[in-house]
């Protein structure tokens, strides 16, 4: 996405530095050749733009929503276990037991 936000900068600056400095002929090579150098300049600069930028952001994002989660499901565990004190009894291991063994036998 930064590549996207970017490569009409670097279109702008490659344009007005390198064609004004140099104007020439157009041919396929010379073309392939600006193509290329601004496929490389536009990547490597969303690439360090994605390291400054996007991935602390993302980082702060990931820790706020799971604080904002964990403080959700304290609330509703708090709810639950007062409408109902044997659900505060009740562990969630992910393993289904049946009910039976629970029950003492006589």
């Amino acid at each position: 996405f930064c590549a996207y936000l970017i490569h009409i900068n670097v279109v702008t600056m490659f344009g007005n530095s390198v064609l004004s400095s140099f104007p020439n002929d157009f041919s396929y090579t010379t073309t392939t050749w600006y193509f290329l150098a601004i496929l490389f300049i536009s990547l490597l600069l969303a690439f360090l733009l994605t390291l400054v930028f996007e991935i602390p952001f993302t980082k702060l994002e990931k820790t706020l929503v799971n604080m904002l989660l964990a403080c959700l499901f304290k609330a509703e565990s708090k709810k639950l276990n007062a409408r109902n004190p044997v659900a505060s009894q009740i562990k969630v291991t992910g393993k289904t037991e049946p009910l039976a063994a629970s029950v003492p036998q006589e």
